[in-house]
């Protein structure tokens, strides 16, 4: 799972104040802790929730929508 890097130096901050450990560069252990979503798990759900909001009308974009 690709990390930014904002997101590994957040990562790697806070398994060291809360005393987390981890192979080096797997913040997945960390991540499970915290009971966070990587940055790229949350751009995949926000997505989908965009595009259940443009089919059922909640979002009204005719244009985007003829697109399917």
């Amino acid at each position: 799972m690709h990390k930014s890097r904002v997101q590994r130096k957040f990562l790697s901050f806070a398994a060291y104040l809360l005393n987390i450990e981890h192979k080096p560069h797997d913040y997945d252990p960390v991540i499970d802790r915290l009971g966070l979503q990587s940055l790229a798990d949350r751009r995949i759900t926000i997505n989908k929730v965009f595009l259940v909001k443009l089919i059922n009308g909640s979002i009204d974009c005719p244009e985007l929508l003829s697109k399917f």
